[in-house]
């Protein structure tokens, strides 16, 4: 639901923080209980298949989940519905009605190929981006499927986010810099060449603050619009400096 904080925990377990809750701690301190969506003591089936969940994203109605400890087994990419514990089981024994498939679902396994294991991701429109511990970013559609390397070379890709304009913005820790690509791509392929746009110290985790806006971008095959610059201004890439 909107407003809903969702959190990954290195005890394995991936929760959920209610807003009316969040209020209610802003309100009157009343201390918070999570809710254990899968993983640590839940109830899923098919929560032995998570493992060192890190990174995580959400389009409203399904979570990702960078699957750290994953493998060509258990998925380095998982994809499960957003819902409780107590809805997961109203839907399986069909009090409510409803066509969701409950559980992790496993949407990216590192291959012989694509040895990567998931450590940040993000979601540029029907695809989602990861990055591991290796040099490349990698890049699979939201439903699933092949595994594309996007991008090679880089030296230490950590976090990346989306700007809605269609530029994804990948932060690389050891050059010192935040690279560009474009992202709005039907069909996943490999670029030669991303443009840093930003030297910065060591950058990390990445956000872009945007309001939307129509765009006004010249052409499918440009890299930025005047707004992506302008909301990249504001990414936030701090990392330990102290």
């Amino acid at each position: 639901s909107l407003g809903n904080l969702l959190y990954t925990a290195s005890s394995g377990e991936v929760g959920l923080l209610a807003v009316k809750d969040l209020q209610a701690c802003i309100d009157s301190g009343t201390e918070i209980t999570p809710t254990i969506l899968y993983g640590g003591s839940s109830s899923s089936s098919s929560s032995s298949s998570l493992s060192g969940p890190a990174g995580i994203a959400t389009d409203s109605f399904f979570l990702y989940i960078a699957n750290s400890g994953g493998s060509s087994a258990t998925g380095s990419v998982l994809k499960a519905p957003e819902i409780l514990p107590s809805e997961a089981e109203a839907i399986s024994n069909g009090t409510i009605n409803s066509t969701v498939t409950l559980g992790l679902q496993s949407i990216a396994s590192n291959t012989d190929a694509n040895v990567a294991v998931a450590l940040n991701l993000c979601l540029a429109r029907d695809n989602i981006f990861y990055t591991g511990d290796t040099t490349s970013l990698f890049a699979v559609k939201l439903g699933g499927g092949s595994i594309a390397e996007v991008v090679t070379g880089l030296k230490q890709p950590r976090g990346c986010a989306f700007d809605e304009e269609g530029t994804l913005y990948v932060a690389d820790e050891t050059a010192n810099s935040i690279f560009s690509l474009p992202a709005s791509f039907a069909t996943l392929q490999t670029f030669n060449k991303t443009a840093p746009v930003f030297s910065v110290p060591g950058p990390s985790g990445l956000a872009v603050f945007a309001t939307r806006s129509t765009s006004f971008r010249s052409g499918a095959s440009d890299c930025f619009s005047p707004l992506s610059l302008i909301f990249a201004l504001a990414i936030v890439c701090f990392h330990q400096l102290f």
